[in-house]
């Protein structure tokens, strides 16, 4: 019995341990943002990268943009008040073409740009308090002698999964400036929305 119960103490310790590390393991807001930048301009810099076709490339920072943003948040917040007038599968369909837009968009600011002259500065993480949990991280991009601000606005659905939802670069949303394009289509409907999109995209 003393055996038995020698080896049942062992087995909750090791229990213990195990749940300990899941909770010491838990990534913060500005890890993540950290580690995915440098993933990203990792693949980036890379030789097989830049020999890739402009498609190819774009399908593989898509992936990798995929799994740091929420994109159906982003696409929620970017359509504003028309989101309600999409049914689930439109949502799902706008939201997998706006994803494949942003990708476009990241890839034309940086194509042909010296990458070797970027650093970041990570300078805080505020959380907000808010009812889902969120936070703000805030960054200072060095390209060369230029010096930009960039805030990552981050939510967790998860207790360790934090995802962006927006960026502000000097002040200024990512998703502001496409609501407020989307906000002029609100009689628009949302079969054309997504066909204009589309056609954006694959052009």
């Amino acid at each position: 019995m003393k055996i038995k119960k020698k080896y049942l103490i062992s087995a909750y310790l090791l229990i213990f341990v195990f749940i300990s590390m899941i909770c010491f393991a838990e990534t913060s807001p500005m890890t993540s943002v950290q580690e995915n930048f440098d993933e990203i301009l990792s693949i980036l810099k890379s030789s097989s990268f830049k020999n890739k076709t402009e498609k190819e490339q774009q399908n593989e920072i898509h992936a990798k943009l995929s799994s740091s943003f929420d994109f159906k948040i982003v696409s929620m917040l970017a359509l504003g008040h028309n989101w309600k007038r999409f049914s689930s599968s439109q949502k799902d369909e706008f939201s997998k073409y706006f994803s494949k837009l942003v990708t476009n968009v990241y890839l034309s600011k940086i194509r042909g740009k010296d990458l070797n002259g970027i650093k970041v500065d990570y300078v805080k993480a505020i959380n907000l308090k808010t009812k889902s949990k969120r936070s703000d991280v805030y960054t200072l991009l060095h390209n060369n002698d230029v010096k930009t601000p960039v805030v990552y606005r981050m939510m967790s659905k998860e207790s360790n999964n934090w995802k962006i939802y927006d960026i502000l670069i000097e002040g200024v949303s990512l998703i502001a400036n496409y609501r407020d394009t989307y906000k002029q289509k609100s009689k628009v409907s949302p079969e054309i929305i997504i066909s204009e999109l589309k056609t954006k995209v694959e052009k």
